[in-house]
């Protein structure tokens, strides 16, 4: 197996980073030299200021809920459980992953989310009790993730689904299967245990659209009248 210590570290060329100083040089110099006057430092922290940054575009994946089984049942039986589980409770990846059965509550029908990205990801998810029988045949994983996506993939070209769909986009399905349901952007907000409002905005910006295109559909298109 390759390690990042047999690999190294990578060039920067033509400059390099200066470990003293943790500023990445930015004027090809010899290497005897060491990038270490203030005049060095200040111009290339300017450099590395402008270098422009691209803001992250919301996804919104091309997912309706027919689709979605047709995807589940395009996999392997043994596994269809675990894309359901992931859907239903608006899990990452990583999250799901994590999930043993010790993290299911039978009595209350809850699963105890460990969280991997924020604190508030840490929580207690409620499950109806016609899900509860898929949560707990898709817990734990029945794979890793590398099999896990496989089928995954695979299931998207005999489903004739969007290839580019993730796995992760099953989390932003299940905010996005809400909103379009009538649910509050509230009450998403505590399903995908997000930190702000603004987090959960996208999936209601996506609803408002279609309402949008409904009603310009009826502008456009007005009801014969006999």
């Amino acid at each position: 197996m390759i390690s990042l210590e047999s690999i190294g570290e990578p060039a920067v060329p033509p400059g390099r980073v200066e470990r003293q100083t943790g500023i990445i040089c930015a004027v090809p110099s010899r290497a005897s030299s060491r990038c270490t006057s203030e005049t060095c430092i200040t111009r290339c922290a300017v450099r590395l200021k402008a270098i422009p940054t691209r803001k992250e575009t919301s996804r919104v994946p091309d997912l309706p809920l027919p689709l979605f089984w047709s995807i589940v049942q395009a996999t392997p039986e043994f596994v269809r459980a675990a894309y359901v589980t992931m859907a239903a409770l608006g899990l990452r990846v990583g999250e799901y992953l994590k999930l043993t059965k010790d993290h299911l509550l039978p009595h209350t029908l809850g699963v105890r989310i460990p969280g991997t990205k924020t604190a508030e990801s840490a929580a207690v998810v409620r499950v109806d009790e016609r899900l509860w029988p898929w949560i707990e045949a898709g817990v734990p994983s029945p794979l890793a993730y590398k099999w896990l996506r496989e089928y995954f993939k695979r299931a998207l070209k005999v489903a004739g689904a969007p290839l580019d769909l993730r796995l992760h986009d099953l989390r932003h399905c299940y905010a996005q299967w809400l909103v379009d349901a009538g649910a509050s952007e509230a009450r998403v907000q505590v399903g995908m245990r997000h930190a702000t409002a603004a987090m959960t905005r996208r999936y209601a910006m996506q609803r408002d659209k279609g309402e949008n295109a409904k009603l310009m559909a009826n502008l456009l298109l007005p009801a014969r009248t006999a």
